[in-house]
């Protein structure tokens, strides 16, 4: 990895009078006055105006950027960053911390003597500093390889969001331990607390709309309850991010990085810098699609791939020499729009892992936990049988907020989108834990206003944009003689192939094929890819429920037939009518079968009561806890 550098430069308002201090890493601070113009009526004031009314030129970018640098950079200060800047292998950062008075100015637009923008540079980045002194960050993120990609778009942008989350899929299909999850349709302020909520060690990115108001209050646009356009202040926005985990925030809409002359915390960037995130961009100035796009694909291309992935403060560069690049005479000052927010401290958020470099996917290297000895030995041994759900992934922290996302999400989509006439319905049987249920209403009534084809497309639609996990990933690795899947969504089947495997598929359980002849899928309720399979609605469930009943006993065999075989139920709702039933089929106490167990985090003591008669054993952990801990015992 390229070595880091710091010029960190600090101005100070001394009585209208205005200081800089330059300190070259962790040496002696060096001071000079800050010889720039600020007058209102001057005449950099007038160029500045032009920049922020985007009718400037490219001469009227490096006039303002020599003159910031040339103010930075005088007398010693001029000596020492030249005898720093003789460095020709070292990453620079460059690091401003600005009184709120000087936040407005165009800092990205910084121009060398030799007459180069540093954003021409490719190892110089313009950092905006907003800690306190001595604030560093300790990188949690870097011991933790399982990275998801959270993509909030709010309904009704009018923007080419198809073409940004397509590039987006198609760099992280590429990764063996980072998922992507879009958060669609109606994004309003519950929905996008939620998905924050769930989206550990995460990155945040935004589609969307901003704008600053007459008071110069940066709004953000999401999605109300029952309007298409919610305008929120930056500030209770921001509040969805307290205590959250995310380690970079990316907002690519126009003017979140705005600084207001009158407001210390006026742009979003700053707001969530301190709310705690190591790492947030942000765009000052309205963004064209082309330009956010272009944008998008190279920030996130080199955040994950090359010798320096996982680098924030290389990612932005590289985006800023694309931009600066490919400007046109309508995106003259594209690559000064990005700013970044960064906590002085390690700037390697994460480690990124292609699926062509791992021999085995390191896909959860979380602490491992003690299981029963019985569960590894049946791993090590082949006898173990997962029972996989949609939340393999990510639990909920507690059963009152919310289920898991992708389902709440779909849920929440499709009551929207048939104007479901029961939400209160919805909110109740969730938090009692039976959002399976509440999702077969919800088809049902839409395949009735809409028809079964159009549901079918919905979803299709829906989750088009998501990838598998790497709990799915390490799932497709085991050497398990079978696996059910109890989700439509394709993500398993996905897995498989990116592992290169091909294992013997069961689209519906009426019609098995010889399952004797390898590792077998088992797609309980269909798949997304198969149209003919996929068991959505009610009556579609009661049909599955009367199949399972009488379950073909090829398919019942797989766990009872052979001894010593144990079932694991991961990521599946202990109150899911349809896994309870399923369940009844596969284990069967008392027999030569082994142990079956039920991993969840929050099972409650009605949970327990209801499957005591299949005497499972409960493990209170996350599924990917699990996941990363039977792994580890397999290559042991």
């Amino acid at each position: 990895m390229i070595d880091t550098r710091y010029l960190n430069f600090r101005i100070e308002n001394r009585g209208g009078a205005y200081f800089v201090q330059f300190q070259a890493d962790d040496s002696p601070s060096i001071e000079e006055p800050f010889e720039f113009e600020v007058k209102p009526e001057g005449r950099l004031s007038q160029v500045i105006r032009r920049i922020e009314e985007d009718r400037c030129s490219g001469d009227d970018l490096r006039d303002v950027g020599t003159q910031l640098w040339a103010g930075l950079t005088s007398g010693k200060v001029k000596t020492a960053v030249g005898q720093e800047r003789e460095d020709k292998t070292s990453f620079f950062q460059v690091r401003l911390k600005l009184p709120p008075e000087l936040e407005y100015l165009p800092w990205e637009t910084l121009c060398d003597e030799a007459g180069a923008f540093l954003a021409e540079y490719s190892r110089y980045c313009v950092i905006r500093d907003t800690d306190a002194d001595g604030t560093t960050w300790s990188p949690k993120a870097e011991q933790v390889s399982l990275v998801q990609l959270l993509a909030a778009v709010p309904e009704g942008s009018g923007l080419q969001v198809e073409t940004e989350l397509k590039n987006l899929q198609t760099i992280v299909a590429k990764l063996a331990n980072v998922g992507f999850r879009p958060l669609r349709g109606r994004v309003t302020p519950d929905l996008l607390a939620e998905g924050i909520k769930s989206c550990r060690d995460g990155i945040f990115h935004f589609i969307g709309h901003g704008e600053i108001d007459d008071n110069e209050h940066v709004k953000i646009r999401l999605n109300g309850d029952n309007v298409l356009n919610f305008w929120i202040d930056a500030e209770p926005f921001s509040a969805n991010f307290t205590d959250s985990d995310l380690v970079l925030a990316v907002f690519n809409c126009c003017k979140g990085g705005q600084a207001s002359t009158r407001r210390s915390f006026g742009a979003i960037g700053k707001l969530l810098r301190w709310k705690g995130i190591p790492a947030v961009v942000a765009m000052r100035y309205d963004v064209g699609d082309d330009v956010a796009i272009r944008f998008s694909n190279a920030f996130y291309n080199a955040l994950f791939e090359g010798p320096d992935a996982g680098r924030v403060d290389v990612a932005l560069q590289t985006a800023r020499r694309t931009l600066y690049r490919n400007s046109t005479e309508d995106t003259k000052r594209g690559f000064i729009t990005p700013v970044l927010y960064h906590v002085r401290g390690h700037y390697k958020l994460f480690s990124p892992v292609s699926l062509q470099t791992s021999v085995r996917p390191r896909v959860l290297s979380i602490e491992p936990i003690r299981l029963p000895k019985a569960l590894v030995e049946a791993t090590r041994k082949g006898r173990c049988i997962p029972v996989v759900g949609a939340n393999v992934v990510s639990l909920p922290r507690d059963r009152s907020t919310s289920t898991d996302l992708p389902l709440r999400a779909l849920i929440e989509n499709l009551a929207n989108a048939s104007q479901y006439p029961d939400p209160s319905m919805l909110e109740l049987a969730e938090r009692a834990g039976f959002s399976e249920v509440v999702f077969q209403s919800v088809a049902e009534h839409f395949a009735d206003e809409r028809k079964r084809y159009s549901l079918i497309e919905a979803i299709q639609d829906l989750c088009s944009g998501l990838s598998p996990s790497p709990a799915h990933l390490t799932l497709a690795t085991w050497p398990t003689p079978a696996l059910f899947y109890t989700h439509f969504d394709g993500l398993m089947e996905v897995a498989f192939q990116q592992q290169q495997r091909t294992p013997i598929t069961i689209y519906r359980l009426d019609a098995p094929s010889d399952v004797r002849k390898g590792q077998v899928l088992i797609l309980v309720r269909g798949t997304i890819t198969d149209s003919t399979s996929i068991v959505l609605t009610e009556r579609d469930h009661d049909n599955l429920s009367d199949v399972i009943d009488r379950l073909p006993p090829t398919i019942e065999q797989l766990t009872t037939s052979q001894l010593g075989r144990s079932v694991l139920l991961l990521g599946v709702n202990p109150r899911d009518p349809i896994v309870r039933k399923l369940s009844k089929k596969l284990i069967k106490p008392g027999g030569t079968q082994g142990p079956s167990y039920f991993v969840s985090p929050d099972f409650t003591a009605a949970d327990v009561a209801y499957w005591k008669a299949l005497d499972v054993e409960w493990v209170r952990a996350e599924p990917q806890e699990v996941i990363a801990s039977l792994t580890a015992a397999l290559h042991e």
